[in-house]
């Protein structure tokens, strides 16, 4: 027999900000940035700078903190990926063959991550160009909008 919803779940999930996909919550900003303490240096580094950055501008949430600690931690991997590679080179040989050095694989995954979740964060050049870019509005009000040729 299923279970009876209690009332405050068939409010949520009757209410219009859940049939529009919650377009209009917002959620809070995050107040004061904490660095998690069990990262490695280098990510702790890395995970301040990038929230700092975030939340300067609005845009870090409790919701994000997660993925920029994945962010911050996959970059820590890629370093450490790095170093083992210039120490160890791409490739070792072993029983008489030659082999890729598991660590490029590492560096990659680790890579692909943080190309993906900096995607999310709005981290890539094209994106910081367009928050640091000014709008441009009618300077003249005649209704045509932004007047770039004058």
């Amino acid at each position: 027999m299923p279970r009876k919803k209690s009332k405050q779940l068939h409010d949520l999930h009757n209410s219009a900000d859940v049939r529009n996909g919650f377009n209009s919550v917002t959620l809070p900003v995050v107040e004061k940035v904490i660095t998690p303490s069990h990262l490695p240096r280098v990510a702790q580094i890395l995970y301040r700078k990038t929230a700092l950055v975030l939340q300067s501008r609005g845009l870090l949430t409790e919701l994000d903190l997660p993925l920029l600690e994945a962010y911050a931690t996959s970059y820590f991997i890629l370093r450490d990926a790095t170093e083992s590679l210039k120490k160890d080179g791409t490739t070792y040989e072993s029983k008489g063959r030659r082999y890729t050095n598991p660590n490029v694989e590492i560096l990659k995954r680790a890579a692909t991550t943080m190309r993906d979740l900096s995607l999310k964060f709005g981290l890539n050049p094209k994106d910081r160009a367009a928050l640091e870019s000014p709008i441009e509005t009618d300077d003249d009000n005649d209704g045509d909008g932004p007047d770039v040729w004058n």
